[in-house]
């Protein structure tokens, strides 16, 4: 509390402020009365009341001449926080996500020409699961990663890779492309594919394709 007192008497000169004084009555019991020394005409003095209860501060000032001032008092309560605790949860489903774009086109194959012919695409991965995987492979039953036009298979097979990375060979066989240990949202996970043409290669008019299946797992149940 602060306590705020000033000497204003008519007598000259004004004798100037001793104490102030105050005294807490705590649930109907009176205290001592308790000096905080001060010196002026006016002045200021602090005082802590940190008891819980039902307090009436009972205050006053005296000046150097002996003059106390009329009581005053301010009332207040001290009460003890009450604390009560709750928890505060969610949940998360188990989510294997995986989303590519449906086509990735490697542009128009040059006969006569040796030359590797790349595409980049993104699958973009979210697994909740503690530890996830993302591979690749050729589900056909025939031409095993080649891409075909009708009847024709091309003399190599597609070769994939994480973009920056070495390539591998596609075909019957999963290839893993990037394992995970924690948890992801939607992280993006760049490939490039790559199909050889060699000058010799004969190539057939039209539109050659090939469909690859990308799977996303988990050990995790």
């Amino acid at each position: 509390m602060k306590f705020s007192a000033a000497d204003t008497g008519d007598a000259n000169p004004v004798s100037g402020l001793a104490n102030i004084e105050y005294r807490t009555v705590t649930n109907g019991v009176a205290g001592e009365w308790t000096k905080l020394a001060v010196d002026g005409t006016t002045a200021n003095a602090t005082a802590q009341i940190s008891a819980e209860g039902n307090h009436v501060i009972e205050y006053r000032a005296v000046d150097k001449a002996g003059n106390t001032s009329a009581v005053k008092t301010i009332a207040f309560s001290i009460i003890h926080p009450v604390e009560a605790e709750t928890n505060v949860v969610a949940t998360v489903p188990t989510i294997l996500g995986l989303t590519l774009a449906p086509t990735t086109s490697l542009g128009a194959f040059t006969p006569g020409t040796t030359k590797d012919y790349t595409a980049t695409t993104t699958a973009r991965v979210t697994a909740t699961t503690g530890d996830a995987a993302l591979s690749l492979a050729d589900r056909a039953t025939s031409n095993q990663g080649r891409m075909v036009n009708g009847s024709t298979a091309l003399p190599r097979p597609l070769e994939i890779g994480i973009t920056g990375g070495p390539f591998t060979p596609i075909g019957a066989a999963s290839v893993l492309l990037k394992s995970w240990t924690a948890p992801m949202s939607i992280e993006p996970v760049p490939l490039t594919i790559k199909q050889s043409i060699v000058d010799t290669d004969p190539l057939r008019a039209g539109t050659y394709g090939k469909t690859l299946t990308f799977t996303l797992s988990t050990t995790t149940p």
